[in-house]
């Protein structure tokens, strides 16, 4: 099995809602980032 996404000892920022779970790797964009803001608001 190949190593796609590190695991991550430091903090996770998208952790609000359990929405680390979208986010499990650090190729986020600020579009994104502002969508799930947006979502988690909503």
């Amino acid at each position: 099995m190949e190593e796609e996404f590190e695991i991550q000892e430091e903090p996770d920022i998208y952790t609000e809602e359990g929405i680390e779970n979208y986010v499990d790797d650090d190729t986020i964009t600020a579009s994104e980032e502002g969508f799930m803001l947006g979502y988690l608001n909503s």
